[in-house]
């Protein structure tokens, strides 16, 4: 993934009309493949299964066509310059900043979205219409992630990702003295549609700040892809012991809580960064 984000940094950069547009089309990109890489294979194990072919040598040929990816284009650059020095503890490093936002964005991402399926099947029993509902909210997704990558968004990256889980966490919360169906229906869907903002606009403004303050390429990638792993390992063990003890109200409200302070802690922490380095370009 590191490896991946360096090489779309490389390319945006050579083509400067296009760059905001190039990075945030990433997690695009990963949800369509993940969309139909499900679907195939779902259909090739249904197949396999049939034909009587042990799905343990389906999963090994799998696994060696990973090795594909050793064939990555070249060309990016890792390593650091000699004379670069950048004191990753230091009081006011941008690099904590990235460290605190990507474990918060991660650990908010993690709280809701994995158990979606459970929260779906909570609603309806039946195991088909569990599937299609959920591929349904994958196409949210999809839809979501296209709307993200305009050029007003991504232009603005910081104010918007703070604005979309602003009203997000609100949702979730007056959500609440909704329905039992509709409580479910409203959070899902403005979740499916509003998450993809957490992984596409902070790839767009860790692009600004490698563009506008030099810092080095692989060290931000790095400390950014760290620090969202360890936030989205923290999130679902308590989002699911919390929806399995006191039930998905509370569940909702919690997070509908931690969004909002998140939106506002979010906007606190980047605001002054961004407006003595990348101006805002609001176009009408």
């Amino acid at each position: 993934m590191i490896y991946i984000r360096l090489s779309l940094i490389e390319w945006a950069s050579n083509y400067s009309n296009n760059e905001h547009k190039i990075i945030s089309s990433r997690h695009t990109i990963v949800q369509i493949t993940t969309l139909v890489g499900v679907a195939i294979s779902g259909s090739l194990i249904t197949y396999l299964s049939h034909l009587g072919i042990d799905l343990r040598e389906f999963i090994v040929t799998l696994a060696c066509l990973m090795g594909l990816l050793m064939f990555w284009p070249q060309g990016v650059s890792v390593t650091f310059e000699s004379n670069t020095k950048f004191k990753i503890f230091s009081k006011d490093s941008v690099l904590i900043k990235v460290a605190i936002s990507s474990l918060l964005l991660g650990f908010l991402v993690s709280l809701y979205e994995p158990l979606i399926p459970v929260f779906i099947k909570n609603v309806i029993p039946q195991l088909g219409l569990v599937s299609i509902y959920t591929t349904i909210c994958g196409v949210l997704t999809v839809l979501g992630s296209l709307w993200m990558t305009r050029e007003r968004i991504t232009s603005n990256s910081v104010y918007f990702l703070s604005f979309f889980a602003l009203p997000l966490g609100v949702t979730f919360i007056v959500s609440t003295r909704f329905s039992y169906i509709y409580k479910y229906l409203i959070t899902i869907v403005m979740f499916s549609l509003l998450y993809p903002a957490y992984f596409q606009l902070r790839d767009v403004y860790e692009y600004d700040l490698i563009q506008n303050l030099h810092i080095p390429k692989p060290m931000i990638v790095a400390v950014s892809q760290t620090s969202l792993m360890f936030g989205d390992s923290a999130g679902t063990p308590i989002s699911s012991w919390v929806f399995e003890k006191r039930g998905y109200d509370p569940l909702i409200i919690y997070y509908g809580i931690f969004s909002i302070c998140i939106a506002v802690v979010f906007f606190i922490m980047w605001r002054n960064t961004f407006q003595k380095t990348v101006k805002p370009n609001i176009k009408n």
